[in-house]
């Protein structure tokens, strides 16, 4: 469901991340081998060659549901790697190729 008065979906929850210096840690390692990767996963940093789950993103650090189908400003899919999936709820990841 789109909020019409501001263009923002409704149940907005910030995106889990590990500590700093460890998400970091892992971001360096993607950006030093970035063009072997798809993207890194927005929870720990690490890089993802072939995205088995993906979220929808809005504002860089935050997601909102998977079946919220609406366009949005500054929203964007984003893919998460298969541990720190299981970190997040089942009804805001979405399965590539379902």
């Amino acid at each position: 469901m789109q909020n019409d008065k501001n263009n923002i979906p409704v149940n907005i929850v910030d995106i889990p991340t590990i500590a700093s210096s460890k998400f970091n840690a892992n971001l360096e390692k993607y950006e030093a081998n970035f063009e072997s990767f798809y993207d890194s996963c927005p929870c720990c940093g690490k890089g993802i060659k072939e995205p088995k789950f993906m979220i929808n993103s809005i504002y860089g650090g935050q997601m909102y549901p998977a079946n919220d189908t609406n366009v949005y400003d500054n929203a964007w899919q984003m893919p998460v790697g298969s541990e720190c999936v299981k970190k997040l709820p089942k009804e805001y990841v979405i399965k590539v190729g379902a």
